[in-house]
């Protein structure tokens, strides 16, 4: 997250840049734009409360970071080989080249120079890109008299695109972060405009293993029996849950009941790796806010051909699927589920 007590704009150009493949042009700033304390405080607060976690990403390009457009601006700026004017004027100019999806709308640029922003126990200065897209009609009143017109304007409590690029990391794509109100044009602002990718910190583990349980549980445990698959993702919640480190064997050994689920995980947590050239540990730190996705991620819920679902609560002391008990009735000639419990609450 970003401090507010600590940073600040320390200048700022505005630029309207359109999208392209609408044949909407640009307009650019002139010159720096004036930032009195009134405006400063309504900005930084615009700008800022949006990145709430301390989530990093990296510059990139295939062949070499320095081939990427945002990384070579904001290297030129922080090398001081350029001024702000100059290296707004040129990433407003990259945003309009990539803005040809017809759902990319039209909007206002804000590209300034920060100050105070921390990173670890560092204090580094940064470039931040901050886009408004949406226009919202609000009243407005004039005097004493309640007399109002309807204006039309921004909402300054909801950013729709922004980036902080940290003066850091340098050899290694800066330390980027981001955020994007439009899910679905999250694609267009991350890898087309910023062109950035995950730091292979304790996060992205953490993440990387909660993305695993999920595809394994549907597509391994799931097409053979949706009950040890909802078991499977308590299970794995438990430990998460439970957990301040992961070790892998432990966490086999804890959430597959036999031999030979032990081995299809292991296979599959292979070729998972494999297919997204990725190498997770066998051990690291779980993280706090990962976890946490995990229990919006993970659904131990059992989805039946009939307008019933059971949904298996996490409890680490007192697993749910104990308590459940499957079976087929051949006078009846149906699945069943039978639930082993002691009262109702």
């Amino acid at each position: 997250m970003v401090d507010k007590s600590l940073t600040f704009v320390d200048e700022m150009f505005v630029h309207l840049v359109g999208n392209k493949g609408l044949d909407e042009g640009c307009i650019h700033s002139e010159g720096a734009y004036p930032l009195d304390d009134d405006v400063k405080m309504v900005l930084e607060e615009y700008f800022f409360t949006p990145f709430k976690e301390n989530v990093y990403y990296k510059l990139m390009h295939e062949a070499d970071v320095r081939l990427n457009e945002i990384y070579t601006y904001a290297s030129s700026f922080f090398n001081k080989e350029c001024d702000l004017k100059e290296v707004s004027t040129l990433m407003a100019k990259h945003l309009h080249n990539q803005s040809e999806h017809p759902k990319i709308k039209k909007g206002e640029v804000y590209i300034c120079h920060l100050r105070g922003l921390r990173f670890g126990d560092e204090q580094v200065d940064g470039i931040g890109i901050f886009k408004s897209e949406s226009r919202d009609t609000f009243l407005k009143f004039e005097g004493t008299n309640l007399e109002f017109s309807v204006e039309n304007g921004i909402d300054i409590k909801k950013l729709d695109k922004g980036a902080i690029i940290l003066n850091t990391e340098s050899e290694d794509g800066y330390r980027v972060m981001m955020v994007d109100a439009n899910a679905q044009e999250a694609r267009f602002w991350r890898e087309d405009f910023l062109s950035v990718e995950d730091i292979c910190d304790d996060r992205f583990h953490t993440l990387s293993q909660i993305q695993l349980c999920k595809d394994f549980g549907k597509e391994v445990l799931a097409v053979v029996d949706k009950k040890e698959q909802a078991a499977f993702i308590d299970r794995s919640l438990s430990y998460l849950k439970s957990n301040d480190n992961f070790q892998e064997e432990e966490f086999i050994d804890k959430v597959l009941p036999n031999t030979e689920s032990k081995q299809q995980f292991a296979n599959y947590s292979k070729s998972y790796d494999e297919d997204r050239g990725i190498e997770r540990p066998q051990e690291f730190e779980l993280t706090e806010q990962a976890v946490k996705k995990a229990q919006t991620q993970l659904k131990n819920i059992i989805k039946l051909d009939i307008p019933i679902e059971i949904r298996l609560k996490n409890d680490p002391q007192n697993p749910a699927d104990q308590y459940l008990e499957k079976g087929y009735d051949d006078e009846i000639g149906m699945n069943y589920f039978k639930v082993y419990y002691n009262k109702e609450v």
